[in-house]
């Protein structure tokens, strides 16, 4: 219940996404005085549990009131959110954020409405994805490059809506890198130079065979010469 000291006073913040196309709302607790509170946002859905920040996102079009409520419902706030959106981009996730080149992931998304493409930013430009699968909701694809994707929806009569961004960060694969010493055979106390040849834009590690186990070198990391 809180410290009955405290005065009760409910609020709490709204984001409103709709005007980016995402028909969903965020939500945060500001209230002071009690704590066993929930929220209704209108739709015939309460939050579960004190779950005092949160997203919600809305199936259909319409006005409604979402409330923040005492559990003994004694104490409301309540704000009205608009959702006039006659399609929807969704909300976008994916089974990786970053990946080496040549792997795979998949773009899934939920809550959207209309016809789907999925886009890729290039530049200061948006482009159509054009495989097998990029007019799904799943897309299954292996990205060449650190890129940011999103869901484009659309229909007849209605402006686009826009999903959230996603940024798959994709790590260059190492090939072409030679190892190139100055000497083979040396004595002991006597020094040689390895040089990394096309050393990668990805970082890198250098390491020494001890034994039968190979163990990372430290601090030299990232240095494409060594003396």
């Amino acid at each position: 219940m809180g410290n009955n000291s405290t005065p009760v006073f409910l609020d709490f913040q709204i984001t409103d996404f709709t005007s980016s196309g995402f028909p969903g709302i965020h939500v945060r607790n500001y209230s002071i005085g009690r704590t066993d509170l929930f929220y209704d946002f209108g739709d015939g859905v309460r939050t579960d549990g004190q779950k005092l920040v949160t997203w919600h996102v809305y199936k259909n079009p319409g006005t409604y009131n979402v409330c923040i409520y005492t559990s003994d419902s004694l104490f409301s706030s309540c704000q009205q959110v608009t959702i006039n959106n006659c399609v929807s981009g969704g909300f976008i996730t994916s089974t990786n954020d970053t990946i080496c080149e040549g792997d795979s992931i998949t773009l899934n998304v939920d809550w959207n409405t209309g016809n789907m493409q999925w886009q890729r930013k290039f530049g200061t430009v948006w482009v159509d994805e054009t495989g097998l699968g990029a007019n799904d909701s799943v897309y299954t694809f292996a990205p060449m490059q650190t890129s940011t994707y999103r869901l484009m929806a659309s229909d007849s009569g209605c402006m686009a809506s826009f999903s959230n961004q996603l940024n798959i960060i994709v790590y260059p694969t190492l090939a072409g890198i030679e190892l190139q010493d100055t000497l083979v055979n040396i004595c002991s106390g006597q020094s040689a130079i390895l040089k990394v040849l096309n050393p990668p834009a990805a970082t890198f590690k250098w390491q020494q065979l001890s034994g039968s186990n190979w163990t990372n070198a430290t601090e030299i990391n990232n240095r494409p010469r060594l003396q």
